[in-house]
């Protein structure tokens, strides 16, 4: 009965009608592969924040990859691996960290199961001889198993092995109680003649989250949480005023040719607070930037007469940052100057120092803690270090100046 009655109804009908004039017509945008100038059935399709690319593997196998938020320090991967036989693998990055896996079938059932990649091996030694006033500190052993720091001092003159357990000891940082804070191995005494300890990052540091074979470092693999550690216990030292002091470098041979050339240091750096990077009660903190500032100040980055530090204050979203600062990186008028950021919103991406470094153009990269609080206290950082760079001689270094950020080279 209610099939003959829904039959009745619709006996009568013409089919569909045509829209009035007055209502819009509705056209989906251009996707997909074919939104891509010359969409090849093989490449990189780029949208902002992300892409998503295709490619053969060299083995009659295909990869299919999407990447969303690539600017940001918590970007996501999807990345299909297929054979011969169709899909293969999966790749996932989520906030709670990388996941592979495959599907097994059983009868009509597919299931999801780990699927082990081959493990990392650990980086080789550091081959490369530090210059006299520097010293390499690298996160080294024979396998994952094992691992230790290795201090490499000026033209072989010394080489240390230290167990990684000294690299915990660091980022718990000095007792409160103690009154001479002093590392074994890594005390001043024992680097007399060392200005400065470069903290080589692994190379999975430098690699962006999507290029990475397995999961973040452990914390006392992180060459930048190292060397803001160690610089925390050598300040707590008798010998202050005399310490060495701890940067970042990003690939041992390009990192040492950096620093072998510094930067001449003179007058005020150009302060960068970009509009949109102060929105609601940051806009507080931009005024009394603003207000306490003597040298050079802009919103956009100048066309000409940059100084050779620039410091850039932004609460802009991470991605949003993040690709900003890759901009800025290829941009010539910041060549053979130093970029320096400091981040409100929240932490950058891992590698984005080292991926703004390879770009070519700047001399070093400065990166403090992100924050959102104390703005007070961040302000008079930032003036206490402008005050003591124009006080300072052509010859000054970056890092023997007290300052809010690590450096990397």
């Amino acid at each position: 009965v209610a099939a003959e009655r829904a039959t009745a109804r619709g006996a009568g009908r013409a089919g569909p009608r045509e829209d009035p004039p007055q209502v819009p017509s509705l056209a989906a945008p251009r996707h997909g592969w074919g939104a891509c100038e010359g969409g090849t059935d093989t490449g990189r399709c780029q949208f902002r924040h992300g892409w998503v690319a295709r490619a053969e593997d060299g083995r009659g196998g295909r990869r299919v990859e999407w990447v969303l938020g690539e600017g940001g320090a918590d970007p996501r991967l999807r990345r299909l691996h297929a054979g011969a036989e169709g899909l293969a693998w999966i790749e996932r990055l989520e906030e709670d960290g990388r996941k592979v896996f495959r599907f097994e079938r059983a009868a009509t059932t597919l299931r999801a199961v780990p699927y082990a990649t081959a493990p990392r091996p650990r980086p080789p030694a550091v081959s490369a001889s530090p210059p006299p006033g520097l010293a390499l500190l690298q996160v080294a052993g024979a396998d994952a198993q094992t691992p230790s720091l290795r201090l490499v001092l000026p033209q072989g003159a010394r080489e240390a092995v230290l167990p990684l357990g000294l690299a915990q000891s660091i980022l718990l940082g000095p007792p409160p109680e103690t009154v001479r804070a002093a590392i074994p191995g890594l005390a001043p005494e024992d680097l007399e003649g060392i200005r400065t300890v470069m903290v080589v990052q692994d190379p999975v540091e430098a690699l962006a989250p999507w290029e990475r074979a397995e999961d973040a470092l452990p914390p006392e693999g992180r060459a930048a949480r190292l060397a803001r550690a160690l610089d925390a216990w050598w300040r707590r030292s008798e010998a202050a005023q005399g310490v060495p002091r701890a940067v970042v470098g990003t690939d041992p041979a390009s990192s040492i040719a950096h620093w072998s050339r510094p930067v001449p240091l003179q007058g005020w750096p150009l302060l960068l607070l970009p509009e949109e990077g102060f929105p609601g009660p940051l806009a507080r903190l931009r005024e009394a930037l603003r207000q306490r500032w003597r040298g050079l100040i802009a919103s956009q980055l100048p066309e000409r007469r940059l100084p050779r530090v620039v410091l850039v204050v932004s609460g802009r979203p991470d991605a949003l940052l993040g690709e900003q600062l890759l901009h800025w990186a290829r941009d010539p008028r910041l060549r053979g100057r130093v970029l320096a950021v400091w981040p409100l919103w929240g932490p950058v991406r891992e590698d984005l120092p080292a991926a703004m470094l390879r770009e070519g153009g700047l001399a070093a990269v400065g990166l403090a803690e992100a924050r959102f609080t104390g703005l007070d206290e961040m302000a008079s950082a930032l003036e206490g270090f402008a005050q003591r760079l124009a006080a300072s001689g052509k010859r000054a270094r970056l890092e023997t100046l007290e300052s809010p950020f690590v450096w990397y080279y």
